[in-house]
């Protein structure tokens, strides 16, 4: 991580944010760190993947979703050409393995969890639904937009942003597939959604028992 002093970054502030997409930069005052400065995607993705940690709740069904997704326990996702999303054989329809409308045949499958199907059904808002619905759909054919989880080794968050949702799932390559495994609730409001704030021990004690 290359470091500047606080001088520094009054002085050099255009390229230090150049920098900053390729990596982490440090400010420091007085020898001392004070300051990191991130990309906007990088801030996001860390962001997203605590917002999924704190949360006792919200981390407890994600868990539970992964080891649904070992379990098999997973039924397939289907898109109706109106964006509406839907469970397949949901009240009889449906075709069993069948991929989404307008992927061609060379989309990925995208599976629910019963964790994620779940969380879905719980959506209140229809209209929330629906978006969200879109943005899984939208999985089948960029299996990747959703960021990589910074303490979740192989898993992805995508925000559906309209709805105030996070989708989490992971991607497996080999076998064309995206698992769904929950679907949370984004509820932060600038900084105070952190609640007491961890070090890294307690972050490494929450990444372990996932």
């Amino acid at each position: 991580m290359k470091t500047y002093t606080a001088t520094e970054l009054r002085q050099k502030s255009a390229e230090i944010l150049e920098e900053a997409q390729q990596g982490p930069v440090q400010v420091t005052q007085r020898n001392l760190p004070m300051a990191a400065v991130v990309s906007w995607e990088d801030y996001e993705r860390l962001t997203d993947t605590i917002e999924v940690i704190l949360n006792p709740e919200t981390f407890a069904s994600v868990k539970e979703g992964m080891f649904q997704f070992y379990d098999g326990r997973m039924r397939d996702w289907e898109e109706e050409e109106n964006g509406k999303g839907k469970r397949e054989n949901e009240k009889g329809k449906g075709e069993k393995g069948k991929r989404l409308k307008g992927a061609g045949g060379r989309g990925y499958r995208v599976m629910m969890t019963e964790q994620a199907d779940g969380d879905f059904e719980r959506i209140p808002s229809i209209v929330a639904k629906e978006q969200v619905g879109r943005w899984i759909g939208e999985l089948a054919r960029e299996p990747e937009s959703g960021r990589s989880a910074t303490y979740l080794r192989g898993l992805r968050i995508l925000r559906a942003s309209q709805a105030h949702y996070l989708i989490v799932y992971r991607v497996e390559k080999t076998e064309r597939l995206v698992a769904v495994l929950g679907i949370v609730l984004e509820e932060r409001e600038g900084f105070g959604w952190m609640g007491p704030r961890l070090g890294k021990r307690e972050l490494g004690r929450q990444k372990r028992n996932f």
